[in-house]
């Protein structure tokens, strides 16, 4: 029974709706996600641009030990040594005038984002116009088998009724032939509409 329940959420499908289809797309295509990748880095690529205008500081310390053995000048004496040192710093910066490049490359940060913004939007309605087109060919497909069917049903009772009609005499055989002919080529738009 588990067997059989298994296989049968496996090979169950799901109806999907257009809504479905789109979203799907939009979430597993490689190039609308490359795309986004691009229009997020451009926005960081913009704003670390306007954040070039602020100061920038820097701190640091270094601890020393130094020993060793040495003659004392005044003493003329050996002396071992023991030093201890701490430096410190601090330094800050700021850029006054850097010939408006500064104000360059926000502008071009800013139409690069735009760019990359736009180029996002491009992709998600090719992917959204891709996604109806193939959504509305399944529809019509399925119409058109309904209406091969129908055209095939439509034969086979012309069919029935000609053969009778042979059978009583008030049709020629070649009117059969014609009949048969004509159911043939109804079956091809079945087979052309499930494929």
């Amino acid at each position: 029974i588990v067997f059989l329940c298994i296989l049968s959420t496996v090979y169950s499908q799901e109806k999907w709706s257009l809504h479905t289809c789109i979203d799907y797309a939009l979430q597993h295509n490689l190039s609308f996600k490359n795309s986004s990748y691009d229009y997020t880095a451009q926005q960081e690529n913009y704003k670390q641009s306007k954040l070039d205008f602020l100061p920038s500081i820097s701190a640091s310390s270094s601890y020393g030990v130094g020993f060793g053995r040495s003659i004392d000048p005044n003493t003329n004496v050996y002396t071992d040594i023991r030093n201890f040192s701490n430096s410190y710093s601090l330094s800050a910066s700021l850029s006054l005038f850097n010939g408006f490049r500064k104000w360059n490359s926000i502008f071009l940060q800013n139409f690069q984002k735009k760019a990359s913004e736009q180029a996002l939007l491009q992709k998600k309605q090719a992917l959204t116009l891709a996604g109806l087109e193939s959504f509305y060919q399944v529809l019509y497909a399925k119409e058109i088998l309904k209406i091969a069917n129908e055209q095939s049903d439509i034969a086979v009772k012309n069919l029935k009724i000609i053969t009778k009609k042979v059978q009583l005499g008030l049709k020629a055989k070649s009117d059969l032939y014609i009949a048969n002919s004509t159911m043939a080529s109804a079956k091809l738009p079945i087979l052309k509409a499930e494929n």
